[in-house]
């Protein structure tokens, strides 16, 4: 598993290269990488802001930044097959003063993963993969 890992890395491909030497034949890997494209991003770049955080998408010590394209071109283009992808709600209960069990809360989140899911590349927090090693197709030739 590569849970906030990769966007921590100067170079996440030689990772991904050396993993799918050990990883076994059905093995798979869990990546979830921030969404930079998220709605709070490009709101704060609209008004002239890029302030570095000490948690979340622009947590200070991120080296790299992915949208849902280019997370899933470095994986695909690192010999990587996608085989499910999962998008993460963006955290409100941290921002504001209910706790996740309140029923105003479970309301809003229910709304948010509906819209989420809809509009992945704008309200996605973190993308979430399933990936495994692209294996080379074999193809037998029978002789006529």
């Amino acid at each position: 598993m590569f849970l906030d890992v990769l966007e921590h890395m100067k170079c996440p491909e030689r990772l991904l290269q050396a993993t799918k030497g050990v990883l076994e034949e059905d093995g798979q890997v869990i990546v979830s990488l921030p969404n930079i494209a998220n709605i709070t991003v490009r709101l704060m770049l609209l008004f002239g802001r890029f302030s570095y955080t000490e948690r979340g998408i622009l947590d200070r010590t991120h080296l790299r930044f992915f949208t849902r394209k280019s997370a899933r071109e470095m994986l695909r283009s690192n010999g990587f097959e996608i085989l499910d992808e999962k998008v993460t709600n963006m955290p409100l209960e941290l921002l504001l003063p209910l706790t996740p069990h309140h029923p105003i809360m479970r309301a809003i989140n229910e709304i948010l993963m509906v819209l989420t899911r809809a509009f992945r590349g704008l309200l996605g927090y973190q993308f979430v993969f399933v990936i495994a090693p692209k294996r080379e197709a074999h193809f037998c030739r029978e002789h006529v």
